[in-house]
């Protein structure tokens, strides 16, 4: 994006996880759960996305600053659907 915002989602089998690398931060449970237990480690969500961007080896999909609110209403919908579920 113009405004160099960087977030990635991990499609997985029970739901997407966002992710913002800039800042190690992850919506998965994992992630959540490791910083009430003031563990502060990353989730796998974040080391997999630091493997596969060392190897390149991810789908990307640019969008403008214009569409980023409309994808993150989408996205977040999806993980509140997701959240409801469990």
């Amino acid at each position: 994006m113009p405004s160099g915002r960087e977030l990635w989602t991990v499609v997985g089998r029970t739901g997407d996880n966002l992710i913002f690398p800039h800042d190690d931060y992850c919506s998965c449970n994992g992630f959540y759960f490791s910083l009430m237990r003031k563990n502060m480690s990353i989730c796998y969500h974040i080391r997999s996305l630091k493997i596969a961007k060392n190897k390149k080896k991810y789908s990307c999909i640019e969008i403008s600053d214009y569409d980023y609110y409309t994808f993150f209403k989408l996205l977040n919908q999806s993980i509140q659907r997701q959240l409801e579920n469990d």
